[in-house]
């Protein structure tokens, strides 16, 4: 993966094992619940954003 990915402030990069252009998943390295994952959507795409 080229550029780094950043959950909030956090940077998730090493813990990304799946990316698309629209999402990325990540390993939670504290899981409430074993084996739990993340899935967020990249910030760039712009949404939520008012005009």
């Amino acid at each position: 993966m080229a550029s780094r990915i950043l959950f909030s402030t956090f940077s998730v990069t090493s813990q990304v094992f799946y990316r698309t252009k629209f999402t990325y998943a990540v390993v939670n390295l504290k899981p409430i619940v074993p084996g739990h994952v993340s899935i967020n959507r990249n910030s760039s795409l712009g949404f939520g954003r008012r005009r």
